[in-house]
């Protein structure tokens, strides 16, 4: 529905994106944008990979955020007060920000009802690359997800040092993957999780009509790396 490409200064506010194949809204190589009180949804998997089993294969999710040319860097983004629901494979994906800093970048964000693909995350957060520091420290906070069907935030990135704090998950199969892989289990690596909440079951159903739309699952709060 939007692709950004090799582009700046764009100003992307209070709009809907709504129904696309693979990919609702993609930014790549872009720098010194924002994009802000957008909603994105109905994002399905294209159907021609669908019918020869290749879906899971494919790039897709809601707002993907210089994910796709990942490590490319994309300095200078602010992706605020969005939300993102009835996406498949991921609903945002976007850089941390600088370790026992305000994040002021990516935050006040939602993602619900993620599925499809081989996950359905709400947030997969990513080292920025545009900062050096980010290999020894970086930081995710301040977003929030319900109804995924893996993690309400992940991510898994090389770094010595990952933090993660102020996130809310409600029912979905994962509350946090807070991971900090070093590639070596003997080097340094630690992963950091505080002050978030994690609701395991709420009174909005999983299964509103049992049975035709149930889907069980067995749940965990946090996983790390170790």
């Amino acid at each position: 529905m939007m692709n950004g490409k090799i582009s700046a200064n764009m100003n992307v506010d209070n709009n809907v994106f709504w129904g696309g194949n693979q990919v609702g809204v993609g930014w790549n190589m872009v720098m010194t944008s924002s994009f802000n009180n957008n909603f994105v949804g109905a994002v399905t998997p294209r159907n021609d990979l669908e019918a020869i089993g290749m879906a899971t294969l494919d790039v897709m999710g809601g707002a993907l955020f210089c994910s796709l040319t990942y490590p490319s860097p994309c300095p200078g983004l602010r992706i605020t007060n969005n939300i993102c629901a009835g996406t498949v494979q991921q609903a945002f994906t976007g850089p941390a920000h600088d370790c026992d800093k305000k994040n002021t970048n990516f935050f006040n964000n939602v993602a619900h009802s993620i599925s499809g693909g081989f996950s359905g995350n709400g947030f997969i957060v990513y080292p920025d690359p545009s900062k050096p520091a980010h290999k020894e420290c970086y930081e995710v906070s301040n977003n929030a997800a319900y109804k995924c069907a893996d993690a309400g935030v992940f991510t898994n990135f090389p770094s010595k040092r990952v933090q993660m704090h102020s996130i809310t998950v409600l029912d979905s199969n994962i509350g946090a993957g807070v991971n900090a892989p070093s590639g070596n289990e003997n080097l340094e690596h630690s992963s950091h999780m505080y002050d978030s909440i994690f609701y395991g079951k709420t009174d909005s159903p999983d299964c509103p009509d049992r049975d035709k739309q149930c889907l069980y699952m067995e749940k965990s709060g946090i996983v790390t790396s170790i």
